[in-house]
């Protein structure tokens, strides 16, 4: 008769993992089975292939709809990673004992535990939600894993813990007896049917590796009829998935990214099971390192009474070593001085930690990461791939293989993988034809290339299927239109036609002028510079030119009775508005503006802050006379106005720099000749609110004005800004013959 022997193990828990290899090589058997997928048996067999690095996990999907995919993480920490291992070097086979992902897939909406509050006692229900979290409570515990790290995982030379959880989990099984999910009673009846088959197969001695919960039910695997798993496994729909190894991460298997079987200090249990004697000083040490990046005082003496601290707290609670909440505790006194803040700066590294996993091209074969491959080599960026250090690029749209390289790397940053980021340009390459680029590759933008694969398998399918789902969770013009900008960037014109009639839709329903007056710039701002990569633009214009309508109807209605926040945040989306028609100039715009701008001097209750700004657009742009202008200015600042309504009419007319007012004599002469005919009594008055206008302007500004007060003729003003005739004289001749073209 078949020796077997049931390990159960907490995912990803070194203390299982020591106690299972001391446990294997004492058993020495001749056939392993592991709780993994059936349909992933093929790829174990790959555990020892050269260059695999965990942490790593077992990619499977489906080829026809990557959105049907599951993951399957190890750390080398893992126990089943360290069984397969172990399975490989003794030659032994190993099986996969587990319901295949092709069934589970299928399962994961319909199998889920119902339970109704008030049909069962309040202390089965807590039960039932958590088990080990129940047992964790009584035990005093706050978490399930506190409790299971500080009561199994540490004592790794007991391998009675087997028998101890086996019997464990057994009790709390008969407890919870009739409330199984559907999932794990097909689960487990499927790693019954393939032990039996081993047994059949005449394996004398078979170890058996799984989650401590199923262990009970595989222990007493002859209590289960064969006929009945049979009959519950019989008609389940199973799809022909794929299987690969890809990059992982610990902060990826850490708890907090919502990995169900994760563990909350992946680093620290990788520092447990490797160097487990040593673990609290390197810890401790490593904190040490972390902090002196931080500017933080710390010291070899600050190691040394942190270990001890940490000692003595586990010696108080019993613990054969300190584990992460001591070590977090100690750290903290010493280091922190009671302050738990400064180590919240280090947590993520020091407790999850930065590991990146490595898998060898043969072992790759997502069709996303070969399409992005082929695009890189197209692209002739090869030399920057896997590189960690930055290096600078200049791309040429007007050369086709660096035109592509742009696409590339904006396409892959609207996929969130920002192998490359953009420098601002400076000089005569600012508006030109070119792009700057910084490039650094990191190790995890490979699990972010597999987590794109759900959205298509090549980078051009992946980036028009994310970009379609983004766009259909979004209801704000601004995300809308930044999306639409990256996606013209990156030279997609289709997907640019699919998500246009979503940007119209929530640009159709939006009412908020405020809104729309936002999404000005954003749209001009694609306008101007999308010629530089033959972007076909016509679809933005279209959308500009059915926004643009309605903000000038709508625009006058809202800047009545308002206070100075609100008319604050107008002001600028007034400025903003008049700066952007500018550059695209268009009479028609240019036209309508101006009669929303006069409906807006002619409403009653307007703020004094919009009056003056729109008045002194109305007279940049030549629809308000010199006259006309100093009239409405004379009559904003008469001496019937209160001060502050003058205050902020003046700061509104006279806004940007001082500049504009000295290179323009008119708007000079406005100001100065209203300033000159002021009775006395009330230019005294007056000169609060002057200063307050003029105190915006730089200190050189200033200087400018007050000799122009002073009656310094305009000519010999501007001319103080000490112009370089020499250089005057070469530019010159360039300007008349781009003017006169």
């Amino acid at each position: 008769m078949a020796h077997i022997q049931v390990f159960g193990i907490r995912h990803h828990g070194p203390g299982s993992t020591k106690r299972l290899l001391k446990a294997l090589q004492g058993m020495k058997p001749d056939c392993l089975l592991v709780e993994a997928p059936y349909d992933g048996e093929k790829s174990f067999y790959q555990v020892n292939t050269k260059g695999l690095q965990p942490p790593v996990a077992l990619l499977m999907y489906e080829t026809k709809d990557f959105q049907k995919a599951s993951y399957l993480p190890f750390a080398n920490f893992s126990p089943e990673w360290q069984a397969i291992k172990y399975a490989l070097r003794a030659d032994i086979p190993i099986k996969a004992m587990d319901l295949s992902m092709g069934i589970q897939l299928g399962l994961e909406e319909s199998t889920q535990l119902e339970i109704q509050d008030n049909t069962i006692d309040r202390e089965l229900l807590r039960l039932l939600k958590d088990p080990l979290g129940y047992i964790a409570h009584i035990a005093g515990y706050e978490d399930s894993e506190r409790w299971w790290e500080h009561t199994f995982e540490q004592e790794a030379d007991e391998l009675q813990v087997f028998e101890a959880i086996n019997e464990m989990i057994g009790t709390l099984r008969t407890e919870t007896s009739g409330f199984e999910q559907r999932e794990i009673l097909l689960r487990e009846a499927h790693m019954r049917k393939v032990l039996r088959k081993a047994i059949k197969e005449g394996f004398d001695r078979i170890a058996i590796v799984c989650g401590a919960w199923h262990a009970p039910a595989l222990v007493d695997y002859e209590k289960y009829k064969s006929s009945e798993d049979n009959k519950l496994l019989r008609g389940l729909k199973k799809i022909k998935l794929n299987a690969c190894w890809i990059p992982w991460s610990y902060d990826r298997l850490a708890k907090s990214a919502g990995y169900g079987a994760g563990v909350i200090s992946p680093a620290w249990y990788d520092l447990l099971y490797g160097k487990r004697k040593e673990s609290n000083i390197r810890w401790m040490t490593k904190a040490a390192r972390l902090f002196r990046k931080e500017d933080m005082d710390s010291s070899a003496a600050h190691v040394i009474e942190a270990v001890r601290l940490a000692d003595t707290l586990a010696a108080m609670r019993q613990m054969p070593v300190p584990g992460i909440e001591e070590l977090e505790e100690a750290a903290i006194t010493i280091f922190c001085e009671g302050d738990p803040a400064p180590l919240e700066l280090i947590r993520e590294r020091l407790v999850i930690g930065n590991a990146v996993g490595k898998v060898p091209i043969q072992l790759s074969n997502i069709p996303l990461q070969k399409d992005f491959e082929q695009q890189v080599k197209k692209a002739r960026l090869s030399s920057h791939y896997h590189s960690t250090e930055s290096a600078t690029k200049d791309l040429d749209f007007r050369k086709e293989t660096q035109k592509r390289a742009s696409v590339l790397l904006h396409r892959l940053s609207i996929l969130s993988i920002p192998w490359g980021n953009p420098l601002q340009l400076s000089g005569r390459d600012l508006g030109s034809f070119k792009e700057r680029w910084r490039l650094k590759w990191r190790p995890d933008y490979a699990i972010r290339i597999i987590q794109a694969s759900m959205y298509g398998n090549t980078v051009e399918q992946a980036v028009d299927g994310y970009a379609q789902w983004y766009a259909g969770t979004k209801e704000d013009l601004a995300s809308l239109l930044g999306l639409l900008d990256r996606l013209l960037k990156a030279d997609l014109p289709d997907t640019v036609a699919a998500i246009i009639p979503k940007i119209e839709s929530v640009a159709a329903q939006a009412k908020d002028v405020l809104q729309l007056a936002s999404a000005v710039p954003a749209l001009v701002n694609i306008i101007r510079y999308g010629s530089t990569q033959a972007q076909d633009r016509s679809a933005v214009e279209a959308l500009l030119d059915s926004i643009l309508p309605r903000i000038f109807i709508g625009l006058p209605a809202i800047c009545r009775h308002l206070e100075e926040d609100p008319a604050q945040t107008i002001f600028q989306h007034i400025l903003a508005i008049q700066s952007n028609l500018g550059l695209v100039n268009r009479p028609i715009y240019t036209h309508d503006w101006q009669n929303c701008l006069w409906q807006i001097c002619g409403t009653p209750d307007v703020h004094p802050l919009l009056l003056g700004a729109c008045h002194r657009v109305l007279f940049d742009t030549t629809y308000l006379s010199v006259e006309d202008t100093a009239r409405a200015l004379s009559l904003a600042l008469s001496s019937t106005e209160e001060p502050s309504v003058k205050a902020m009419w003046l700061e509104g007319f006279l806004h940007g720099s001082a500049l504009l007012i000295i290179h323009q004599p008119a708007l000079w002469n406005i100001i100065n000749a209203w300033v000159r005919q002021l009775p006395e009594a009330q230019l005294y008055e007056s000169l609060p609110l002057l200063r307050r206008t003029f105190s915006k302007f730089s200190r050189s500004e200033r200087e400018l004005l007050l000799q122009l007060a002073k009656g310094a003729p305009q000519q010999s003003v501007i001319a103080e800004e000490d112009l370089d005739e020499d250089r005057l004289d070469i530019l010159l001749p360039f300007m008349e013959q781009l003017f006169s073209e």
